[in-house]
């Protein structure tokens, strides 16, 4: 016959005939210990363990935590934003397509970047979270309205009148 020795989880359970071990880790648990013993009547009864077994965290399909970018950019300024999901396996990042062909994503980081070239004045994208689990994230669309390029001040008219009349305006 066999049995859990006390102090094995409550969620943990064996065949007293097969000694089959059986369980589900609830959600957090990160790992566990038990040991069993095996009784026939004859003195001493047999142990095995303890055991740790080490727990993996269930997969998990991507969802967005960060996901909130700038609305507004400049052109030839950088625009960037730092996007994240939660997942196991930990999601990778992808930019949708039809994103501008400037605007680049770390795949790791989910870091989004570009300039906004001269002539742009609004851009649009999506980004996604995958991680093999279903369904992945997607998080957008969002559309960037770009202003100009702030630019120093420059004369259209730099030649004024170089003489003047005493007691007449000078313009």
């Amino acid at each position: 016959t066999y049995a859990l020795v006390t102090g094995a989880p409550s969620w943990l359970t064996i065949s007293s005939t097969s000694g089959a071990v059986s369980g589900t880790p609830p959600t957090g648990t990160t790992t566990f210990t038990y040991s069993v013993t095996a009784a026939n009547g004859i003195a001493p009864n047999a142990t095995a363990g303890p055991f740790t077994v080490s727990v993996s965290a269930a997969p998990a399909a991507p969802a967005f935590t960060t996901d909130t970018p700038p609305l507004t950019a400049t052109v030839g300024t950088s625009y960037s934003y730092g996007f994240k999901a939660t997942g196991n396996p930990t999601p990778a990042y992808a930019l949708v397509t039809g994103a501008p062909s400037w605007l680049t994503i770390n795949t790791t980081t989910g870091a989004v970047s570009g300039t906004p070239p001269t002539g742009t004045t609004t851009f649009t994208y999506s980004v996604t979270a995958t991680n093999g689990v279903s369904p992945p994230a997607t998080a957008g669309p969002f559309t960037v309205s770009v202003s100009a390029a702030l630019s120093a001040p420059v004369f259209t008219i730099d030649s004024p009148p170089l003489t003047a009349t005493a007691g007449t305006a000078y313009s």
